[in-house]
C-alpha cells in the first residue's frame, strides 16, 4: 500500500490531520523526510521511531514547545509516553535515544506522564553513567514516589545534581521523615542541594528556616550567597525584602544580579 506524504508524516486515507500536525511539519523541515516504507501495513500509528526522535531533538524545539507539542499528540495517541519510554537507554528499542536526546525524552515524560506506570522504565537510569540522565531520573522517580526511605538512600549519591533533584522531589511532602531529611540536606556541601532543602523547609514552615536562610546569605562562598538570594525570591515571602536589600551591598556581581531578580519576584508576588 502506498502512503502519500505531507511534510514528515504519512497521509492516511480518511485521516484528518491532528492540531499538532502543522507545528510538527515545521519542525521536521530540518530533517530528512520519513520514507513511506517505515509505516507498517494495516492500522497506522501517528508517530514512528524517527518521529519520536525528532520530538526529542533539543535543537529543534525548546523544552516548553516540545512539551506542549507532546501533550497535543497525546490527545490522539494516549500511549505516547509508553512508546517514548521504550526509546530510553537500556530499553527494548534497537535505536535508543542517547545523550541530549535521552535527557529531553525524560523531561518530556516528566511533564506528560502522570502516575507511576513508567517507574520501571526510568528507575534503571539511576545507575546510568551519564550524570544528566541520573539527575533527571531521580527527579522523575522522586516526584512520583515521594518515598522518604528512597530519598534517604540517594542522598548518598556523589552527583550533586541527583541529590538536588531528590530533595526537590520532597517539596510539599509533609511527613516527619521529610523534615529530618531536609534538615540534614540544608548543610550539604552543594549549594543547590542546600538551597532546595531550605525551600522545602520554608514550605513546611519550619521554625528555624528563616534564620537558616539568612545564615546562608552570609556564607563565605558567593555560590551559596547567590543561592540564598534565589531561595528568598523562590519563597515569595515578603519578610525577605529587607534582607535582600541588605544583600545588594554584596561585592559579587552574581549575588547582586540574583538579588535584583528576587526583589522583582517579591514585588510581583505582592501585587
Amino acid at each position: 500500500m502506498h502512503h502519500p506524504q505531507r511534510g514528515a508524516v504519512a497521509c492516511w486515507p480518511g485521516w484528518q490531520y491532528p492540531p499538532w500536525q502543522s507545528e510538527y511539519n515545521r519542525v521536521s523541515l530540518k530533517h530528512p523526510p520519513v520514507s513511506s516504507d517505515e509505516y507498517p501495513e494495516g492500522k497506522p500509528r501517528l508517530m514512528n521511531d524517527r518521529e519520536l526522535t525528532r520530538l526529542c531533538d533539543p535543537e529543534a524545539l525548546a523544552l516548553k514547545d516540545a512539551v506542549q507539542l507532546a501533550k497535543q499528540i497525546a490527545v490522539t495517541e494516549p500511549l505516547l509516553d509508553v512508546h517514548l519510554a521504550r526509546k530510553l537507554p537500556g530499553r527494548e528499542s534497537s535505536k535508543p535515544l542517547e545523550g541530549p536526546f535521552a535527557v529531553r525524552a525524560l523531561e518530556i515524560l516528566d511533564a506528560i506522564s502522570k502516575g507511576g506506570r513508567l517507574l520501571s522504565a526510568v528507575v534503571q537510569l539511576i545507575g546510568h553513567p551519564d550524570p544528566r540522565l541520573r539527575s533527571k531520573a531521580a527527579s522523575f522517580i522522586g516526584r512520583r514516589t515521594q518515598n522518604v526511605k528512597w530519598a534517604e538512600k540517594y542522598l548518598l549519591e556523589p552527583d550533586q545534581r541527583v541529590r538536588a533533584n531528590v530533595i526537590e522531589a520532597m517539596w510539599g511532602l509533609d511527613h516527619p521523615g521529610t523534615r529530618e531529611i531536609l534538615t540534614q540536606a540544608r548543610v550539604d556541601g552543594s549549594n543547590r542541594v542546600a538551597g532546595n532543602a531550605l525551600i522545602g523547609l520554608h514550605a513546611l514552615k519550619h521554625p528555624e528556616v528563616f534564620h537558616w536562610i539568612l545564615e546562608m546569605a552570609k556564607h563565605p562562598s558567593p555560590l551559596f550567597r547567590v543561592t540564598a538570594a534565589w531561595v528568598m525570591g523562590k519563597t515569595a515571602d515578603p519578610a525577605f525584602q529587607e534582607p535582600l536589600k541588605e544583600m545588594f551591598k554584596d561585592k559579587d556581581p552574581k549575588v547582586k544580579s540574583m538579588v535584583v531578580k528576587s526583589l522583582v519576584k517579591l514585588k510581583k508576588a505582592a501585587t
